[in-house]
């Protein structure tokens, strides 16, 4: 359990109202642990993307000294400076997708080893969410913080701080969105809004293609949602939006 000192933005919290029985719990509990679960299994995705990608940098760029052998070679050594600082600023403002190294020199040239592609791949955010069980992460599952069940009172949890930060802006999100923006359905809502959050503004402009909806994981916050917003019509919990940050003292 988080201690007592560490940021706000490392707790998320609910205001209880009226009487609670144990299936009200359950449906609290069990419905902010998956969203909960949700933004985790994009971390984890985004990490090993990142783990493998490092990967490749590091063997592309053994290859640097055998780019300057000839003066043939130039133009090649040129493209191979540039796709390193593209790759910089990939982890520096993480864009969400990497091109692999773009043109390899002719067979002429003398490489000792073969350029390949990163031999594992990566299991999407959908697929990791689905068997979630298997990474070693316990000590990283969304935790039951502080409960005084009473009206009014409070269910707040606690759990990675980066997760949690992105739960309640989650939440916000969903609650404060405008007028036309309610016409729209919630689940179309939700998917835009993992777009946007694994998007990087400026991938478009460098040619990178946009990144593929996680359609399933929409669907789980869309129900999870669902079940705090009926918690909060039978007047179980106040306004979610207006009290995410509500924490018993």
């Amino acid at each position: 359990m988080a201690n007592s000192e560490e940021s706000n933005l490392q707790v998320i919290g609910f205001k209880t109202l009226g009487g609670w029985t144990a299936q009200d719990v359950t449906l609290l509990s069990t419905s902010a642990s998956h969203i909960y679960d949700v933004f985790h299994s994009l971390r984890i995705h985004r990490e090993s993307q990142e783990q493998s990608l490092s990967l490749y940098f590091k063997m592309i760029r053994r290859y640097e000294k055998y780019f300057l052998r000839s003066p043939e070679s130039e133009r090649y050594h040129n493209l191979l400076r540039r796709w390193l600082d593209l790759y910089r600023e990939y982890f520096e403002k993480g864009m969400p997708f990497f091109s692999k190294f773009p043109i390899l020199p002719p067979p002429a040239f003398p490489f000792p080893f073969p350029i390949q592609a990163p031999s594992i791949p990566i299991p999407s955010a959908a697929e990791i969410y689905r068997d979630l069980q298997r990474f070693p992460i316990e000590e990283e599952a969304l935790r039951i913080y502080k409960v005084r069940m009473a009206s009014p009172g409070g269910f707040s949890f606690t759990g990675i701080g980066e997760i949690i930060k992105e739960f309640r802006e989650f939440i916000k999100d969903i609650w404060y969105r405008n007028d036309q923006e309610r016409q729209k359905g919630q689940l179309e809502v939700i998917e835009k809004y993992l777009s946007i959050k694994q998007n990087y503004p400026e991938a478009s402009q460098l040619g990178f293609p946009p990144p593929r909806a996680e359609r399933e994981l929409a669907q789980v916050l869309n129900h999870n949602v669902n079940n705090i917003r009926l918690l909060e019509e039978k007047g179980k919990i106040g306004d979610v939006g207006e009290n995410v940050d509500h924490v018993e003292e």
